[in-house]
């Protein structure tokens, strides 16, 4: 780079060696040569992780969405959103697995009283709530696989058989 300085008594041409860094004016070349997040990059990270739009983070930090695109493509900035949403992602992960634990562990406990409430069914003195009853403990126990249950026919005869075996094994 050159500069000519003019003046009545002539001219003076001087060349002037090329600097590495960005020319101050030049936002873009800065926001990409981000060597570390400031306070307001983190709250435009902030935003960026909570899903608000680019135009709309501008308006709430009072920049311009071009500004807060070229912080937002800074590989400083890039990184540590990287982190955050995998820190994030972790967290989602340990909730979603304590919840299935629990829930787990709640169905285990409810299914124990549905069957003491079909074996309570079994003594009923409707025959019709008891052969419903005993179908339902059958169908449950036979189920193979998650394939269909196989097919039971039940009469009278069989229902007192059950029932008769169910009374002795208490």
């Amino acid at each position: 780079m050159s500069i000519k300085f003019s003046s009545n008594r002539g001219s003076v041409t001087q060349n002037l060696p090329q600097s590495p860094l960005p020319v101050p004016n030049d936002k873009t070349a800065m926001a990409n040569d981000l060597k570390h997040l400031l306070p307001h990059h983190m709250r435009i990270l902030d935003l960026t992780l909570e899903g608000i739009p680019r135009p709309e983070i501008a308006s709430l930090v009072d920049m311009t969405p071009q500004q807060i695109s070229n912080i937002q493509n800074s590989p400083v900035f890039q990184d540590e959103l990287a982190r955050r949403r995998e820190r994030r992602n972790d967290i989602v992960d340990r909730t979603s697995a304590n919840a299935l634990v629990e829930a787990k562990e709640k169905l285990t406990a409810l299914s124990v009283q549905a069957v003491e409430v079909l074996e309570s069914h079994l003594g009923h003195q409707d025959a019709r709530v008891q052969q419903s009853a005993a179908k339902d403990i059958l169908d449950r126990v036979l189920k193979k696989d998650g394939n269909e249950s196989q097919s039971i026919v039940l009469n009278d005869v069989t229902i007192q058989v059950l029932i008769a075996a169910m009374k002795e094994s208490r």
